[in-house]
């Protein structure tokens, strides 16, 4: 008998943004896990992965956002001239079921717009990681003191990973990946 759960392909959940997300793409691909990279009426997305969401996914994601602007402290509204942007972060999140990114922590939060992809995968309770380009150490969201911890065990194990950024990705971010996905994959 065969186990099913051997039979799913693995996948990177990303926006395909240059940076941290086209790390994780490449790389991914090197180890034979497809990216899905979303993109929401985005012409300059140029990836080879290029997935583009569903207008359900785009209003299920800014309602997302709208969801967790107070947490991160962010002013926004429905008609923010990039909320395609940020919106496509949601099936990162939502077809994910761990969340590892790479950027900068700024107190319970994370910088940029990396950040909103974070907090909706903090709010939905997701295994979440950050690689914190500051010290250069991988942290975890802890849900019992809502803080982040220091790890040094790293490996993904789900089938469905997000694997997001920032776009001013350092040596040490990309070293992060790579030394993240061989852990995990090789």
């Amino acid at each position: 008998m065969f186990d099913l759960e051997e039979q799913i392909p693995q996948f990177c959940h990303s926006g395909g943004a240059s940076g941290s997300d086209t790390v994780f793409e490449t790389i991914s691909n090197q180890y034979g896990i497809q990216t899905l990279a979303y993109s929401y009426k985005t012409p300059s997305h140029k990836t080879l992965n290029k997935v583009e969401i569903t207008e359900e996914d785009y209003l299920e994601g800014v309602e997302e956002i709208l969801s967790v602007k107070k947490q991160i402290g962010r002013r926004i509204n429905r008609d923010f001239r990039y909320m395609n942007l940020l919106a496509r972060n949601w099936p990162q999140v939502k077809y994910s079921q761990s969340t590892w990114a790479i950027g900068r922590i700024e107190g319970l939060n994370v910088a940029g717009g990396t950040g909103w992809a974070v907090a909706m995968s903090k709010k939905h309770q997701h295994p979440t990681h950050i690689f914190n380009q500051d010290d250069n150490k991988w942290y975890e969201w802890s849900y019992v003191v809502d803080n982040w911890i220091p790890i040094k065990c790293l490996k993904i194990t789900t089938k469905h990973f997000a694997g997001i950024g920032t776009r001013k990705i350092s040596d040490t971010g990309i070293q992060a990946i790579e030394t993240l996905l061989k852990n995990s994959f090789e």
